[in-house]
């Protein structure tokens, strides 16, 4: 996924302002909700893209995350993938689930305390049936695809 929702700048200056980068997410995430609520994927998904990417920041500027980081890290993946998958835009969908389930194993291997673990755990067990269910609704779609370009091709030739 190469997709950026913050520029540099800003991107910098929540790194550097912690305590400003929750309240960011937050913002994100209210207005991400909202667009959702109206089914507007198209509004929605920067503020998804934002609010997740503000996660990341805090993830990695916390030497111990707190339990409801990881939570909303991992909804904000969640609902940013979705936003993806609405918009026809399936494999950053993937990427979206591949890039949160990346992210919260290496949390595993640097958080030095078990204090969060299972939590990880059972965040990434849900990210990896996101991810299945991605792989197989787009094999599902290539394979129809497939089937609709053959069948295509058959009446051509009649």
């Amino acid at each position: 996924m190469n997709t950026h929702f913050l520029c540099p700048p800003h991107r910098q200056w929540l790194s550097q302002n912690l305590r400003a980068a929750e309240s960011h997410y937050f913002h994100a995430a209210d207005t991400a909700q909202y667009f959702i609520e109206q089914r507007d994927w198209t509004s929605a998904l920067p503020y998804c893209g934002c609010a997740f990417e503000t996660l990341e920041i805090i993830l990695s500027g916390s030497s111990e995350p707190l339990a409801h980081q990881i939570l909303n890290f991992t909804h904000s993946g969640i609902l940013l993938a979705k936003g993806f998958g609405q918009l026809g835009r399936l494999d950053d969908r993937a990427s979206t689930y591949q890039r949160c389930i990346d992210r919260l194993q290496l949390q595993l291997t640097i958080n030095h305390s078990l204090q969060h673990n299972q939590l990880i755990t059972d965040c990434l067990q849900a990210l990896q049936k996101g991810l299945q269910t991605c792989d197989l609704r787009h094999h599902k779609q290539r394979s129809n695809n497939h089937v609709s370009y053959t069948n295509f091709a058959k009446s051509q030739l009649h």
